[in-house]
């Protein structure tokens, strides 16, 4: 199963220049059973049994690599680290935040964005990395791309609106735009670029849906820290 694994990844890894001219046309990279289930049914156990532990009772906890050492390595991976730096066409890269959702049954998901929008960093300087821990579909709250909205800047007006509507489905301008649904397995990695509008679906399930992420920072490139969000750089390998 592991030599399997590099064979994928090797593949995946042999066709970066491709990869980023899907990426730049699209708005986003889907890569398909690249990361290790067992690895990630593990970094879930543990962010789950630390959320217990400290009796932490919000679905969404920032910057758990500081105290989880394999949610670090996720975030410092050499593999995602390497497609990266292909889709940023930079040799150095930082992160900037880690996230771990839980989102309980029955929950709301996150309205439509770009993540520029928050960061201020200017188109293709960060990136976010969304990895589901479970297997993720319509049903439990997937991740929508609004296809081509990353070719139009960040439209701070549309931002707001949509951040603040409780039905997105109802905006006129948001509407211009074919939705992409992902549907992903444990061991996908999912590279966004930070000018697509995207959303996170609800989740009409019976369980909660687990998903890990973090941002990555060109480099020498600068960021909005965030008066509430205090981002910070997460120096990598």
């Amino acid at each position: 199963m592991k030599r399997l694994k590099k064979i994928q990844n090797n593949i995946v890894l042999e066709n970066l220049s491709d990869h980023r001219k899907f990426f730049l046309k699209n708005g986003y990279l889907h890569l398909k059973n690249f990361l290790p289930k067992k690895e990630l049914i593990n970094i879930k156990k543990k962010c789950i049994n630390f959320k217990k532990k400290t009796k932490i009772k919000k679905d969404l906890i920032f910057d758990l690599h500081r105290n989880i050492i394999s949610v670090y390595n996720t975030i410092n991976n050499n593999s995602i680290k390497l497609v990266a730096k292909e889709l940023f066409k930079t040799k150095k890269l930082s992160g900037i935040q880690t996230a771990f959702f839980s989102t309980p049954k029955k929950g709301y998901g996150f309205p439509p964005h770009q993540d520029d929008f928050f960061l201020k960093s200017g188109f293709n300087n960060t990136m976010n990395i969304w990895i589901p821990l479970i297997k993720i579909g319509p049903r439990n709250g997937t991740l929508y791309f609004y296809m081509n909205s990353h070719k139009n800047g960040v439209n701070k007006k549309l931002n707001f609106l949509a951040l603040n509507s409780s039905n997105a489905k109802s905006i006129k301008e948001l509407k211009k735009y074919k939705t992409k649904k992902m549907i992903c397995n444990i061991g996908d990695v999912v590279f966004i670029n930070n000018h697509i509008f995207h959303k996170g679906g609800h989740n009409s399930s019976s369980s909660k849906r687990y998903i890990l992420s973090f941002t990555y920072l060109k480099d020498k490139k600068k960021f909005y820290a965030g008066k509430t969000a205090n981002r910070k750089k997460i120096k990598l390998d």
